[in-house]
């Protein structure tokens, strides 16, 4: 699984940590040409091939994106109420023509 993305570099989390020579499953790849720009993303599940040890300085190679099991389709600052903040006007409860809001008081030289 993809945990960071850095500068073309990603940190990918192995299913089997014990591939790795310090046992922590943490390897770090590069995307094949094949895969394109801009599909892979943190959370991601994929195939990789190559150097897997783990080592400072190797690279591994992703081959292929699994299947996505979820799908975020908003964030959660997004709430309830997505959408309609975005374009509306204040309105009014009252039928005065002083503004909703509190307005500074001036001093008179």
């Amino acid at each position: 699984m993809v945990t960071r993305i850095d500068r073309g570099h990603y940190r990918i989390r192995l299913d089997e940590p014990g591939l790795t020579e310090d046992s922590s499953g943490n390897i770090t790849a590069m995307k094949a040409r094949e895969l394109g720009r801009g599909k892979v993303v943190v959370g991601d599940r994929v195939a990789v091939v190559g150097d897997t040890s783990g080592r400072k300085g190797t690279l591994a190679r992703m081959v292929r994106i699994e299947e996505r099991t979820t799908l975020l389709r908003r964030s959660a600052e997004d709430g309830d109420t997505a959408g309609t903040e975005r374009g509306s006007s204040p309105t009014r409860t009252s039928s005065s023509s002083s503004p909703p809001w509190p307005t500074p008081s001036r001093a008179h030289a």
